[in-house]
């Protein structure tokens, strides 16, 4: 196993090889914030040799997180994606994901309504699967025929994700990636279609959703499949009725309005092809099919 950095836009970036030929591209640490002991990394330095750790993920941080990352925390509150990219980048936080919906019927839905989406996609074709979490869409995706990268900004997901692809034999699944939703890494129009499942719900203002489409936009050379949390449903007035009772204000999976969506959507150059509903005026879990404009 070996390292080879290389710097894009002011960070080391990190291609991660083992004996067997997969890789595991750490690109945008991001998830980290200002500190990196929740990855105990291993190599953090130049292009020295790193051992082989009995071929377990090799855990990597970068040496070159810009200032700007790395905010006084008095002096202003997270962002949605500060908070989600630190929610979900621990261990715990990665097993616990391991566990939930899968088998499920929400799981069923989800897979039927991506398929949906992506029936125009011919077989063979790139996806990417960002955030690919602990791999729950992984197996039906290589079902599908596609060619599938995974990628999270936690780097304990993706090793989740890979051991999930080992277990199940899912040979045409060999790139996973640690990367961000806001910088990716890729070169522009690398995938020939992008999934992003259960991410946007978290994303509370619009300049943070728009950041995240936009970078989809620039990677993908076809469809963008994304979920949102739509105020079109029962769900969504039970959220807002539940919140008023509690008096919270609530912070985190906030139904939008399609409208907002697809203006955020047109403000980065892309536009709505197909709304697909897993439960429609029932579930708040909607779908975008979003191509370029």
């Amino acid at each position: 196993m070996r390292t080879l950095p290389h710097e894009r836009n002011g960070w080391r970036l990190w291609a991660v090889y083992f004996p067997d030929g997969s890789k595991i591209r750490h690109t945008d640490p991001t998830h980290a914030r200002c500190t990196t002991s929740s990855l105990e990394p291993q190599a953090l330095a130049g292009s020295r040799p790193v051992p082989n750790y009995g071929g377990k993920l090799l855990k990597i941080a970068s040496l070159s997180l810009s200032s700007n990352m790395c905010p006084n925390p008095e002096s202003r509150s997270p962002t949605s994606a500060e908070e989600t990219l630190t929610r979900f980048s621990t261990p715990q936080a990665a097993a616990k994901y391991a566990r939930s919906l899968g088998g499920t019927a929400t799981h069923a839905r989800e897979l039927r309504s991506i398929s949906n989406a992506l029936k125009a996609v011919p077989a063979q074709s790139l996806v990417l699967d960002l955030p690919c979490g602990t791999g729950r869409l992984l197996p039906a995706l290589v079902s599908w025929g596609f060619r599938v990268t995974e990628a999270d900004s936690s780097l304990h997901m993706v090793e989740h994700a890979r051991d999930l692809a080992r277990k199940q034999a899912l040979k045409t699944a060999e790139t996973f990636v640690v990367a961000s939703v806001f910088e990716t890494g890729f070169p522009d129009a690398s995938f020939d279609a992008v999934v992003s499942n259960r991410l946007f719900h978290h994303f509370r203002e619009r300049e943070v959703r728009r950041k995240a489409l936009s970078e989809l936009r620039r990677i993908s050379r076809g469809p963008i499949v994304v979920s949102f949390f739509s105020t079109r449903s029962i769900d969504a007035v039970y959220f807002r009725l539940r919140n008023v009772l509690r008096g919270k204000a609530p912070t985190d999976r906030i139904p939008i309005s399609p409208a907002d969506f697809e203006e955020d959507a047109r403000a980065v150059g892309l536009k709505v092809a197909r709304w697909i509903a897993p439960r429609p005026w029932v579930s708040k879990q909607h779908y975008a099919v979003l191509l370029r404009s």
